[in-house]
């Protein structure tokens, strides 16, 4: 049977097969829960449809990511920018096939939808044992360094994290940078959670506290931004080191372009065009938020 005609018999029978809660369903945004079961029946009707196929030449692949990550994605005038983004678009145009970024507010709500297979790919994202069930994954293209940023000229030795336990430090509210660290800085520091990266920094530069536990590249373009980059530097020594992959849905047509992808990183790590992309976004950022002052 011709595909056209099982879409046609699909949305015929639509109203028969399922309750009208279900099929607001099919709008991601929607933001009622629909029951397991009638949610199972419509992805084996996708399913059934060829939502799982392999992509044809010009076929859209829809990517999203973190909205406020930069230099590894961030929305920038609705469009989503950044490293991750450059990476994918190479691989996705040199197999003939148009790409749509979608910018979405909230990163929980991002990863939902492309594990859900609405969108196509995270340009980056941690590798996390529960969702790989969801995903599939690039080799790394980066590493996302977490840092200990510090007052310049308020430097002191760093080689463990036990080394923080005498002093005083801030962080951001609800940021993770690990099970095993985010379990050590509860019970064995003296850590602040504070509403803003901003409100973070203007505490350490006050001598309010001795340190900040952020990420550093996403620190370096904040403080730049809050024209706080003279006055603050970083412990050669971080945190610690995750790996940023792409991320595929298992529901994606283009998850078989996963080899390009991982041959296209691995060329441009040789190449060691990924240290000039990151530096490259970063001054974007910069000059974009310049603008805005």
């Amino acid at each position: 049977m011709k595909r056209p005609l099982i879409l046609l018999i699909l949305l015929l029978c639509a109203p028969f097969l399922f309750s009208c809660d279900t099929i607001k369903r099919l709008n991601p945004f929607a933001k009622e829960e629909v029951p397991d079961n009638l949610l199972k029946r419509l992805e084996s009707l996708e399913r059934l449809a060829g939502y799982d196929s392999a992509p044809k030449e010009g076929e859209t692949a829809i990517f999203t990511g973190h909205p406020d990550y930069p230099p590894i994605m961030w929305c920038q005038d609705g469009e989503l920018v950044g490293v991750g983004l450059e990476i994918l678009r190479a691989v996705i145009e040199d197999n003939r096939a148009n790409v749509e970024t979608r910018c979405i507010n909230s990163w929980q709500q991002a990863q939902d939808m492309t594990g859900r297979g609405y969108i196509d790919f995270i340009v980056g994202t941690y590798k996390r044992p529960a969702q790989e069930k969801l995903f599939d994954y690039s080799i790394p293209y980066m590493q996302d360094h977490i840092a200990i940023f510090v007052k310049k000229g308020n430097g002191f030795p760093y080689e463990k994290w036990e080394d923080l336990i005498d002093k005083k430090g801030v962080t951001t509210a609800g940021d993770s940078y690990g099970r095993e660290f985010d379990n050590f800085m509860v019970k064995r520091l003296t850590v602040s959670r504070l509403g803003t990266p901003k409100e973070c920094f203007e505490t350490i530069i006050g001598e309010g506290a001795d340190y900040f536990i952020y990420p550093l590249y996403l620190g370096l373009a904040e403080a730049e931004r809050f024209d706080m980059l003279e006055g603050i530097e970083y412990l050669p020594k971080y945190i610690a080191s995750n790996n940023v992959h792409i991320a595929v849905s298992k529901r994606s047509k283009f998850k078989n372009l996963l080899p390009d992808i991982n041959l296209r990183i691995e060329e441009m790590i040789k190449e060691g065009s990924i240290g000039k992309l990151i530096t490259e976004k970063t001054k974007y950022y910069r000059e974009m938020n310049l603008q805005k002052r």
